[in-house]
């Protein structure tokens, strides 16, 4: 609270002690909300059995891709923007390959459409590279050397236990 030290009496009571200044009488008012964006997301993958499903993000992506010699059988594009790639390997095996930095409220989209991608007992593989700031290390690092990150699933139980049957 701003009090003036010139004036002849002291501040009102309710101001000093207040903790929202909107009761003194200068509030700027409510904000308006917001509408939450909307994005357009297409999504086209030939349907079938596409096997385990390896999810490949950021700088990462962009050097994989630099490499590999296989098909692209289908994408994801977010607001007429191409975000992922679908890739087939000569395993067999189903590569999402996400190479755009994606707005917050779009993430979620685009993780939905890759997840509906695979069957249910599938495994799951998400390959990333840690940000170069926020890996600790005694060492300096060069911008484009960033440690990997792996993270897998493993078939479900019930899925184990019907194969062995």
């Amino acid at each position: 609270m701003d009090t003036d030290p010139l004036q002849d009496a002291p501040p009102a009571r309710y101001a000093v002690e207040s903790d929202s200044e909107d009761e003194i009488g200068h509030s700027p008012g409510s904000r308006p909300d917001r509408a939450a964006p909307t994005y357009k997301l297409v999504s086209n993958l030939p349907q079938g059995d596409h096997g385990p499903l390896m999810i490949i993000c950021g700088p990462i992506a962009r050097y994989w891709l630099s490499g590999f010699e296989g098909q692209t059988i289908g994408s994801i594009q977010l607001d007429e923007t191409l975000v992922v790639e679908y890739w087939r390997t000569n395993t067999k095996r189903l590569v999402a390959v996400l190479t755009h930095r994606l707005p917050l409220g779009a993430q979620q989209l685009v993780a939905q459409s890759i997840l509906e991608t695979r069957g249910d007992s599938e495994q799951i593989i998400v390959i990333d590279s840690y940000s170069y700031l926020a890996y600790i290390s005694g060492q300096p690092r060069i911008q484009d050397d960033h440690p990997i990150r792996y993270l897998s699933t493993s078939p479900s139980a019930e899925t184990l236990a019907s194969k062995d049957n």
